[in-house]
């Protein structure tokens, strides 16, 4: 008996207790249970302000010359002397002497030129005096009747003039060729690249250098055709003063910072490109060479990039690009701080902006927080205002 009840008894405790736990598993109270309310998001938002925004088309080239001329000898001789900056990107002035070649081949020549129009006047005067002789004695001889040219010597008079006046050319042609020996700059300007050195033999039209003038560069910009209607390039075509030209912005990197440079557009070219459907622009950009600040001077060949000033749209939107999805369409918000969703025709955009004519329901403000889930009508709570407030501060 005493070994059953000690078999039985812990069983029946345990049987006990498990009913015991059950009971008031069953009978306790129980918790509510509540749906967690969704949380609301909070937003940045922007004010819906129409403005005016000037378009900006960007674009990119390289600088060249606007004059530009190869340098040549005009009389033949040996170089005796160079410019200090007669070298490869050397600067030149106006009527500097460039090149001297040896002009005593020239001096000869001179001489030589200036001793025969001598000769030719000594003759003239003595052919002058012959037919003075000859009309004195057909006077004389003949008085009622006219010379004939032959008998007062006319011919002979006329050719001795006409040795004269060539040899008077010949002294003209002399002296130029020996000013020519002295080759000067016809404007302002610096060596791309010198082409002959100290001691070399030169004939006429042997290159000597190329060289371009220094007080402008250009600058080809390529324009979609997308990008023309911002632009009136009529005003290209029209010389008058009253007509505000059209500013080129342009940016460089030099000596490790971004260099600012301005300019204008002064025409386009005639025929556009075919192949990549582009008409080139060009601008011009005064004293690339003495800018007359720290900025590095501007090279030709250098790389430019180009913000062309363009027309101005009034009464636009400009949206930051981030606050504008994909597929044109922009997040808004009510008086009531409920979500709305619009699409919108872009007229322009660049890297920060999309500029639309709207337009905006009345009250409502852009969104600017990126919400990867965005219901319409939903409720959002905007950045620094209290849980209870709507957006135009009631309670």
């Amino acid at each position: 008996m005493t070994r059953i009840v000690r078999v039985f008894l812990p069983i029946l405790v345990l049987l006990g207790g498990v009913l015991a736990c059950w009971w008031l598993l069953t009978t306790g109270p129980q918790p509510d249970k509540k749906r967690p309310e969704p949380a609301i998001p909070v937003v940045e938002v922007a004010d819906l302000v129409p403005t005016s925004v000037t378009v900006r088309i960007p674009s990119q080239g390289e600088v060249l010359p606007v004059t530009r001329a190869l340098l040549a000898a005009e009389v033949a001789g040996r170089i005796v002397a160079l410019a200090p900056g007669f070298v490869d990107g050397g600067l030149f002035r106006k009527g500097e002497v460039l090149v001297t070649l040896d002009d005593r081949d020239l001096r000869n020549a001179l001489a030589e030129a200036r001793a025969q129009l001598a000769e030719a006047r000594l003759a003239l005067a003595e052919e002058e005096a012959r037919s003075h002789r000859a009309k004195e004695e057909w006077q004389r001889l003949h008085p009622e009747e006219s010379p004939a040219p032959l008998a007062i010597r006319q011919p002979q008079l006329e050719a001795a003039g006409a040795r004269v006046e060539a040899a008077a050319a010949r002294v003209r042609q002399a002296e130029l060729d020996l000013e020519r020996a002295r080759i000067t700059a016809p404007y302002d300007g610096r060596v791309l690249e010198r082409k002959v050195g100290l001691g070399s033999f030169v004939s006429r039209g042997t290159p000597l250098a190329d060289i371009f003038a220094s007080d402008s560069v250009e600058v080809r910009l390529p324009l979609g055709q997308k990008d023309l209607r911002w632009l009136d390039l009529n005003r290209l075509d029209r010389n008058a003063a009253d007509i505000s030209p059209i500013r080129v912005d342009f940016t460089t990197d030099g000596a490790g910072r971004a260099e600012h440079w301005q300019g204008v557009l002064v025409r386009t070219e005639a025929r556009m490109d075919s192949d990549r459907r582009q008409l080139f622009v060009v601008a011009r950009i005064d004293q690339p060479y003495h800018p007359g600040d720290n900025r590095q001077p501007l090279h030709i060949g250098q790389f430019l990039r180009a913000s062309i000033v363009g027309r101005t749209l009034d009464n636009v939107y400009a949206l930051p690009r981030t606050a504008v999805r994909g597929s044109g369409e922009v997040l808004l918000v009510d008086r009531d701080n409920r979500l709305h969703r619009q699409t919108v025709e872009p007229l322009w955009s660049d890297a920060g902006h999309v500029v639309t004519a709207g337009p905006f329901p009345e009250g409502h403000r852009l969104i600017l927080t990126p919400l990867p889930y965005a219901p319409e009508n939903g409720q959002v709570r905007i950045l620094g205002q209290g849980s209870g407030q709507a957006a135009d501060g009631r309670k």
